[in-house]
């Protein structure tokens, strides 16, 4: 793949990069909006787009309100001063998140490997795998003690992008790479929102988010530039060594745990 593809690609991945809660969507979406491109083309995809989100409103409708607080809220920089920590932790690590999808399937168009969504779809079953079965250890452990475990695999598993000889080493190191991260966003969402004043955790976890979504804005351009001159794998590389230094933020905000506040 030539080097205006890779750059093409690097400028439209704002664009194509979502929240997390897309994962789930694209993971088994991938494969699914594949067989509907061969059986209708891009009408019956359309399609399926529109229709999909709105059965949300099934689920959302019958939930009951949250109770608002009565307290004056705090004011933003009081609120991002208490979550920038946990924020920069969180886009380091979510650069990782960004290189696998926006050069997953550029990896195996490049190494010839088929399925093109393999990648991103071991990525997303071990994702969704390690919330539902490992999403309550924030909890019982501590946000930033799970955080600081789940970067170590996900850096590894971004290690093995790099390396990959071929799909399934990719496939491995998609998967470690999503169980990595599925619990260093709430690991360390635990810790931004535990740290805001109790009346403004809902700002809290939107400073907390706005971190994430710069990270991809911006690193999956940056990424695309580093693939463009030196090849595919070396984002993955380069996404591998920002993911391993949150671990250091993860360490210091263990160093310095929560303190109790009333609600």
């Amino acid at each position: 793949m030539g080097s205006c593809d890779l750059r093409a690609a690097a400028g439209g991945s704002r664009h194509r990069l979502g929240r997390h809660g897309d994962v789930r969507r694209n993971g088994a979406g991938r494969a699914a909006r594949h067989a509907l491109y061969t059986a209708g083309g891009f009408a019956a995809v359309a399609i399926a787009t529109v229709i999909i989100p709105l059965l949300t409103l099934l689920v959302v409708a019958p939930l009951p309100a949250a109770a608002v607080s009565k307290a004056a809220p705090s004011g933003l920089l009081q609120v991002v001063s208490a979550v920038w920590l946990p924020g920069f932790g969180a886009a380091l690590s979510s650069v990782g998140y960004g290189a696998v999808l926006a050069f997953g399937a550029l990896l195996a168009h490049e190494g010839g490997w088929s399925p093109v969504w393999l990648i991103f779809t071991a990525f997303a079953c071990a994702l969704v795998a390690a919330r539902l079965f490992f999403g309550q250890l924030p909890d019982r452990l501590g946000g930033a003690k799970v955080a600081f475990g789940s970067v170590i695999i996900e850096a590894l598993g971004l290690a093995l992008l790099w390396l990959a000889p071929g799909p399934i080493t990719a496939a491995v190191g998609a998967a470690l790479t999503g169980f990595g991260y599925a619990l260093v966003y709430p690991g360390l969402g635990v810790e931004a929102v535990g740290r805001a004043p109790p009346q403004s955790r809902g700002l809290a976890m939107g400073a907390y988010t706005v971190f994430l979504d710069v990270a991809i804005g911006f690193g999956g351009p940056a990424l695309g530039l580093i693939a463009a001159a030196h090849g595919v794998s070396a984002a993955f590389l380069v996404a591998a060594i920002l993911v391993f230094s949150s671990a250091g933020i993860a360490l210091r905000l263990v160093a310095s745990p929560i303190r109790a506040t009333r609600a």
